[in-house]
């Protein structure tokens, strides 16, 4: 089991430790061994680059959008071929929106989506997983 899965489950299950975030995705896929939590966004649509530390894109990132309240994936889509992703047409409403790719961390957003807001471009530099 990667660590990234254990976490998910000792937080799903109330077993985790009192240092451990109370809330994070679920289920979604992390091709590293962390959850990294990046804060939190309000916006209509995103669009974004997914690129390593080093400024380089990553091909075919795992892009998913999980409904917070009852963990459900309402988008899993692949970054293109030069790191690229875009998010619209989400209904109004609270969001995590996770991003990994085999190697690397799964870094997360919670998203806040309403309608009439703005679009943002999200640049999501993905650590490594250990």
């Amino acid at each position: 089991m990667r660590l990234c899965t254990a976490l998910v489950w000792l937080i799903s299950t109330g077993s985790a430790l009192a240092e451990q975030p109370t809330q994070s995705p679920h289920g979604m896929y992390c091709g590293g061994n962390q959850l990294v939590d990046m804060g939190g966004l309000q916006a209509e649509s995103i669009s974004g680059i997914v690129e390593d530390q080093a400024g380089a894109a990553i091909p075919h990132a795992r892009v998913q959008v999980q409904i917070q309240s009852s963990g459900k994936l309402v988008r899993d889509i692949r970054a293109d071929n030069r790191g690229r992703f875009t998010l619209s047409h989400l209904r109004t409403g609270d969001y995590w929106v996770g991003i990994s790719s085999p190697g690397f961390n799964l870094h997360f957003w919670h998203l806040h989506a309403v309608h009439h807001g703005h679009n943002i471009s999200l640049r999501a530099e993905l650590s490594a997983g250990t």
